[in-house]
């Protein structure tokens, strides 16, 4: 197995790619690619720079994406509860010498990564999906390349976070996301929408267990970035949405409901921009997402607990 980690390098990125880190050793991580979303993609690149740099492995080529997206956005506000830098202001400032992140190339280096690894890379998709997109636009067997694409995006129950109808990543690429499922099928692409992520919030006091004055490196990183973010948290405990689907991904075991669906997004420019559509009876070989609704979250703190030993 082969990895590729998609992000906008927020906060829950930075969770979901430590954990990533801690699971996957050498050369199994092919890369990490970024996008606009979080913050601006320089921004990004420079974050991941410093995440690496956090976890020891400096080593992991990064390959910078998409800054806007292929069509519009619902709208340009920026995510804020993860201060401006994305990683509650832990980051310090954008330094040439430590983002070394290649220009433009995202895309490109998706195609070429799919190809060399062809059925054994698999895809952390993080942020919105628009470098994914346009491989897909760019080479029509790119996603007969992948094994499987792990999503954080959409919404199950309508309860946006962006907009009343419209989660975070999906509404800074709606024509993204809908050209990513339309090319997909139910066994390759998994997508966590964000009530799940919701419905798995960890108490504040069960990471302070976790995340205590003896934890590692990674573990360190991950209580001076959220030390910041909860202060604004509108959540009553830890919800590093991203981080849950790298851990589906790393361990399958972890989903206890999930739904092969058809799934596409609302892309009029209305009110309902962004907002995630599922038909529950389509017949089983016309479905092209498995929607996860319930996981284990003791799995998920299982799997934090070994992030700060």
């Amino acid at each position: 197995m082969r990895l590729v980690v998609d992000t906008d390098a927020g906060a829950d990125d930075a969770v979901a790619i430590l954990m990533a880190l801690h699971t996957f050793p050498g050369d199994q991580v092919v890369g990490i690619t970024t996008v606009f979303g979080n913050v601006e993609v320089h921004q990004a690149n420079h974050n991941v720079a410093h995440i690496l740099k956090a976890a020891g492995r400096s080593n992991i080529p990064v390959f910078s994406g998409a800054s806007k997206a292929i069509v519009a956005s619902v709208s340009e506000e920026k995510w804020e509860g993860h201060g401006l830098d994305g990683l509650g202001g832990v980051s310090g400032k954008v330094e040439a010498s430590l983002t070394t992140a290649r220009q433009n190339e995202a895309v490109h280096a998706f195609i070429d990564l799919a190809h060399k690894h062809s059925g054994e890379l698999v895809i952390a998709a993080v942020g919105p999906l628009t470098n994914i997109a346009l491989a897909i636009l760019l080479d029509p067997n790119f996603m007969s390349n992948v094994k499987q694409l792990v999503v954080m995006g959409g919404l199950s129950r309508n309860e946006g976070n962006h907009t009343p109808h419209a989660e975070f990543n999906v509404a800074c690429d709606p024509e993204a996301t809908d050209i990513v499922y339309k090319h997909c099928t139910a066994n390759t692409l998994y997508v966590v929408p964000f009530e799940t992520c919701l419905d798995n919030t960890i108490p504040w006091d069960t990471f302070d267990q976790i995340f205590h004055e003896k934890t590692s490196a990674s573990g360190a990183y991950v209580k001076k970035i959220w030390k910041f973010v909860r202060t604004l948290s509108e959540h009553e405990g830890f919800c590093p949405c991203d981080a849950y689907a790298v851990a589906i991904l790393l361990h399958p075991e972890y989903i206890k409901i999930a739904s092969a669906l058809r799934g596409h997004i609302h892309l009029a420019p209305d009110e309902k921009r962004g907002a995630s559509i599922w038909d529950e009876n389509c017949p089983p070989e016309k479905a092209n997402v498995t929607l996860v609704t319930e996981i284990d979250t003791c799995v998920f703190v299982d799997l934090l607990h070994h992030l700060a030993a």
